[in-house]
């Protein structure tokens, strides 16, 4: 018999590019159940380890499922041809948040991801991206396509990790390069796909999608790390390895304003571990922000051993403009903060990138200007 109160879930995965469509599918086959899940790509090669269902292949008549050869701008006509056509429309029915992966450097993960975010942004999606900042053995023109296009999607996506590949195997001291791809696409994926599990399978303290859409609609960056231990003192050294992580410690002074920590373990999870994990955690990288917390309990993944899943949100622009929105300073009659459209508001909005330009742009951008 059919639940009449079914509804699909509020959550998607979409991989872009054949780094992205690798990591999205990995984590579609890691989590073993129903997920809704889409693929991204101009190459029609790099896909045919993804689920046709799940595939779009972009630029068909465009570049003949050859790909976009390293040139951004030939991504983004690809798949602004197939946003025309309303595919991704379809696919994405209900869909509140999207968790969007992409490797940067080759071309497509960048000029796909780009315009995918801003189309999921006009029509009120919003967006977790993981984009991955190539190795450095791969060149100085693949990292320059990466840096040109990351501000882009920072200044785009809700929230954005960007991880370092170096960084992310360094700890596993391989130096054969087709293992390092290796490592760095299946680390990746396991996060992934142990967020996803406590999104969507919590155990006794729930985390759904829709508190992680909130904690996302302030925007901002975000670092993103997991470790796994086992055995006495478990729950510690899971503290001790997240403390050491080169994903989560970083140089820049970015405050964080909210911290995600997932506890996933089996049948012999005891409270005194998930209270360590979590007051210690906070206190080591977050002692003023806001914590949520969420378990998944399941005794044939995680029988004996804790795997912890850590999201850190920095403070970004939206976020610094709600919290200084009550101590507003005046200088000469012009405020700083928020303000109302004044004599547009009676007019539709001119917009461009999502942002409304007809908002001056000291307001937009939070700036104070002194008389």
């Amino acid at each position: 018999m059919t639940d009449m109160n079914f509804k699909p879930s509020p959550l998607m995965l979409l991989g872009i590019g054949g780094a992205g469509g690798t990591i999205a599918t990995n984590v579609a086959r890691s989590y073993g159940g129903a997920m809704r899940m889409l693929v991204l790509d101009t190459d029609a090669r790099s896909t045919t380890g993804a689920n046709e269902s799940a595939l779009v292949l972009l630029g068909a008549n465009r570049l003949s499922g050859h790909g976009a050869g390293g040139n951004v701008n030939d991504a983004r006509m690809a798949v602004r041809d197939e946003l025309a056509s309303g595919v991704l429309n379809e696919r994405m029915a209900g869909v509140r948040t999207a968790v969007v992966v992409a490797g940067l450097g080759g071309g497509t993960g960048g000029g796909v991801a780009v315009e995918t975010i801003q189309h999921l942004r006009r029509n009120g999606i919003t967006t977790l991206l993981f984009a991955t900042m190539p190795f450095s053995f791969e060149g100085e023109a693949c990292r320059k396509r990466a840096t040109s296009v990351r501000p882009i999607l920072e200044a785009e996506a809700d929230i954005s990790v960007f991880i370092e590949l170096d960084k992310l195997v360094a700890s596993l001291a391989t130096d054969n390069m087709s293992e390092a791809f290796r490592l760095g696409t299946e680390t990746l994926s396991a996060g992934i796909t142990l967020l996803w599990r406590l999104l969507e399978k919590p155990g006794y303290i729930k985390l759904d999608p829709e508190r992680l859409r909130k904690l996302m609609l302030d925007g901002g960056p975000a670092r993103f790390a997991t470790a796994t231990a086992s055995g006495e003192r478990r729950d510690e050294k899971i503290v001790a390895a997240l403390k050491a992580s080169p994903l989560l410690n970083s140089t820049s002074s970015v405050h964080t304003r909210a911290m995600i920590v997932g506890v996933l373990a089996g049948d012999d999870l005891r409270l005194s571990e998930v209270g360590l994990i979590a007051n210690e955690l906070q206190f080591n990288f977050a002692a003023n922000a806001e914590l949520s917390l969420g378990t998944v309990n399941d005794e044939a993944s995680f029988g004996g051993k804790i795997v912890a899943v850590v999201l850190l949100f920095g403070e970004g622009s939206r976020s610094a403009a709600k919290r200084d929105a009550g101590t507003a300073r005046f200088h000469g009659g012009i405020t700083n903060g928020p303000q109302g459209r004044g004599r547009f508001h009676n007019s539709e909005k001119t917009t461009w990138n999502g942002m409304d330009l007809d908002i001056p742009t000291y307001v937009r951008q939070n700036i104070t200007l002194d008389r």
